[in-house]
């Protein structure tokens, strides 16, 4: 039986799982495309220039298209993690802001004087002596 410090965990490790099964799966398809492809133009006789040319000139122009995908994700990212951070900090300022509301004032007590400031410790010198 998991406790409640554990379920975070198995949450998290279960989410990881899922995008790995996702991952897997998206990499066993288009493997799976990628020679249904091959295995149509040679039963076709296609001409393999004509086939690689259109591979080529599609391959470039989806890779530009997944790393312009790529760098706006990571920017999507980037802006949400600041959002994140902002939140903390501010969740954090506000809690100290309320218990120095909430605190009483820090005196001294009757009883007790009030202590001095401690005394600078004499300067060493670090000259030798003369043997």
């Amino acid at each position: 039986m998991a406790t409640t410090e554990q379920e975070p965990l198995a949450e998290a490790l279960g989410k990881v799982a899922d995008v790995t099964r996702d991952a897997l799966d998206s990499q066993l398809r288009i493997g799976s495309e990628v020679a249904e492809l091959a295995q149509r133009a040679l039963e076709k006789g296609s001409d393999p220039v004509e086939v690689g040319r259109s591979y080529l000139s599609s391959a470039w122009r989806e890779a530009g298209n997944y790393w312009q995908a790529v760098a706006d994700l990571n920017i999507q990212y980037a802006t949400q993690l600041i959002k994140v951070g902002s939140q903390a900090v501010g969740s954090v300022v506000s809690e100290v802001n309320t218990a120095i509301d909430h605190s009483r004032p820090q005196t001294e007590t009757p009883d007790a004087p009030a202590k001095a400031p401690a005394k600078a410790a004499p300067a060493r010198s670090t000259r030798r002596k003369p043997s």
